[in-house]
């Protein structure tokens, strides 16, 4: 009998445990907090219309929604669930204006949950022009995009989504400067070639740049891209002291700068500069003097150059790139780590 009570006493702590776990899960159920609620805006004619999709809410009973210019109610009944629903001004109890080129939208739910909404100047997407909408990106990292096809009532379609943005990147000179990263987001980036020229496509957003170079100061540019549109920039970096070569800002001269990353596993990249057109050769040798790679073998022109070593199928160890331009001859150490 004492093990049966001992027995029955665990089993009421279990149980007790386990509804300790489970009741906060059943009241996030029933009173969800939303952070992206707002699926799609298009103004048509001086109208607005908006698609909203939350699964986890049954619908809009008691929730009402703030612009810049007041707010309103909605009507009750608004039935929500898997649907995409869209919403129009006869949803509401009350007038509400939406300014089409831009305003501050918040829903707000009985338990004072919120979603936001944010466009037009100076914030992360601009007001939609005519014939297209403010998309939500559900997946991976979220954000409103600019869409020249709308599709309210069921999941959006980004294929008329994107857009591209080309540049040319140069110093203070007007020289082009090849090999500068260009950055944006998480892990999204490209590179500028020999004629610092460059080319990103990405969703029609606020984006911001990042050109980054191992000889040349940082730059950070917004640039507003627009739908099945190419918008067309110049950025010009200014040059910085090399401290452990001791380099100045001045104008290119013959020079083979150290690779970077140093170590590296399997690629690295290595800046050079020309100080007039001239052929110059990249070679690469390993520890015993035997060539191993041929990284340039040209006629090119005056400026900073960017060339990119591919070990993958080398073993670890010493390498040394050897820069060859007229009379001009230099070397680098390149350590491969595997």
């Amino acid at each position: 009998m004492g093990k049966e009570k001992e027995m029955k006493r665990r089993i009421c702590l279990v149980l007790s445990a386990v509804g300790l776990l489970v009741l906060p899960a059943i009241l996030n159920r029933a009173n969800p907090i939303v952070e992206w609620l707002f699926n799609e805006l298009v103004f048509d004619s001086g109208r607005w219309r908006f698609e909203i999709h939350a699964p986890q809410i049954q619908n809009l009973d008691g929730w009402y929604i703030t612009s810049r210019s007041g707010q309103a109610y909605f009507k009750n009944g608004i039935q929500l669930g898997s649907a995409y629903r869209v919403i129009t001004p006869e949803s509401l109890l009350s007038a509400l204006t939406i300014n089409p080129l831009g305003d501050s939208l918040t829903f707000h739910s009985p338990q004072s949950h919120r979603s936001w909404l944010y466009f037009g100047p100076g914030e992360m997407v601009a007001a939609p022009r005519i014939g297209q909408s403010l998309s939500l990106r559900e997946f991976g990292t979220q954000f409103y995009y600019l869409d020249n096809t709308p599709t309210l009532g069921q999941p959006n379609d980004a294929l008329n989504a994107f857009g591209t943005v080309q540049g040319h990147v140069s110093d203070s000179l007007g020289l082009p400067i090849s090999g500068v990263m260009v950055s944006w987001g998480e892990m999204s980036h490209a590179y500028s070639d020999s004629a610092g020229n460059f080319s990103v496509t990405e969703y029609a957003r606020r984006l911001s740049l990042n050109f980054t170079h191992s000889i040349f100061a940082t730059r950070y540019v917004t640039v507003q891209v627009w739908p099945e549109t190419t918008v067309v920039i110049g950025v010009t970096m200014d040059r910085i002291v090399d401290v452990q070569e001791g380099h100045s800002t001045s104008p290119p001269a013959f020079r083979l700068h150290v690779n970077y990353p140093n170590p590296f596993n399997p690629s690295t990249l290595i800046d050079y500069e020309l100080a007039v057109r001239i052929w110059v050769t990249l070679k690469v040798y390993d520890v015993s003097g035997r060539q191993v790679a041929v990284l340039v073998d040209d006629l090119q022109e005056r400026g900073y150059k960017t060339v990119k070593f591919d070990a993958t199928h080398f073993a670890s160890g010493v390498y040394f790139c050897r820069m060859e331009a007229g009379g001009f001859v230099d070397s680098k150490k390149l350590l491969l780590l595997k």
